[in-house]
């Protein structure tokens, strides 16, 4: 009896996905736990910071860069008043919540999962039991060797009890999170720690948002094209920084310890926002 025919017989082999094409074998099966709240302020805080505008998350192409084979999405549906908003234009919004929870829920291999919000408005609104639900399921999971990898997008404390435990279930943990902004003892408790970036989260947003909004190519540093001007420099973080404007656009050197890169873009001020988001707030002087 073959592995594929033991396994529909019901007799429980689950935990390798079997990978055809090529010689055949087999592969880990990694899901991906999503709090959806954690990446979307992430990915907005980013967008922001180069473009000025907020993400076009599409949840497929998260699911896919991190190669899972099923998706655990953790939200709440928004169906508080807000301050002057009337019984019409709130029936819309929670319609407009919906549909993108239906939208997510059809993605394959994608199931929603939802919490509540309690408080007030403005600044006292609080997700409940989204924590909780994502544990369970992670520990679920685990225990029934559904997975041998894990991905969970998160960066708060509250998750290093869970995390622990699918470590000592045999389950390898990769947390994705912006470092920084994250719990340290959360990064500890983990096998691996996916960073996101600006570079990381650009690729999830959708392609009409990637046309709209192009981030500055980058390259190591190579020679300036012919007739590039000075403009200004400066510093980002403890990075030397100079500016040239040419033909096709700016571009920008950045003296980084490993190396100088270069930036290149139509508008200086995205380049500003990149270097913001990635190295430090650029402080420009004249040439002198």
């Amino acid at each position: 009896m073959s592995l594929s025919s033991i396994a529909s017989a019901g007799f429980g082999l689950v935990p390798q996905q079997i990978v055809s094409g090529g010689g055949g074998g087999f592969q880990p099966v990694k899901y991906l736990f999503i709090d959806a709240a954690y990446l979307r302020e992430r990915c907005n805080e980013f967008m922001k910071a180069v473009f000025g505008v907020e993400a076009e998350i599409e949840w497929g192409l998260v699911k896919r860069s991190f190669y899972s084979l099923k998706a655990f999405y953790y939200d709440c549906l928004d169906d508080l008043p807000r301050p002057g908003e009337d019984e019409s234009a709130l029936k819309a919004r929670i319609t407009e919540q919906q549909e993108r929870f239906y939208a997510i829920q059809s993605i394959p291999g994608f199931h929603v999962r939802f919490g509540t919000l309690t408080g007030s408005r403005p600044k006292r609104l609080r997700q409940k039991e989204v924590d909780v639900q994502l544990a369970v399921d992670m520990l679920t999971h685990a225990f029934y060797k559904n997975m041998q990898q894990a991905t969970l997008i998160a960066g708060d404390l509250d998750f290093r009890p869970v995390v622990t435990s699918l470590i000592q279930l045999g389950t390898y943990v990769e947390v994705a999170c912006k470092p920084e902004a994250s719990a340290q003892n959360l990064l500890w408790a983990a096998d691996q720690i996916f960073e996101l970036t600006v570079d990381t989260t650009y690729p999830w947003n959708s392609g009409t948002f990637r046309e709209r909004n192009i981030l500055p190519a980058r390259a190591a540093g190579v020679g300036l094209p012919m007739g590039s001007l000075l403009k200004r420099q400066g510093m980002a973080g403890n990075c030397p920084i100079k500016a040239y404007s040419h033909v096709k656009g700016y571009i920008v050197v950045i003296e980084r310890p490993t190396g100088k890169q270069n930036l290149h873009h139509a508008d200086l001020a995205v380049i500003d926002g990149y270097l913001k988001a990635t190295v430090g707030e650029p402080k420009w002087r004249e040439p002198g």
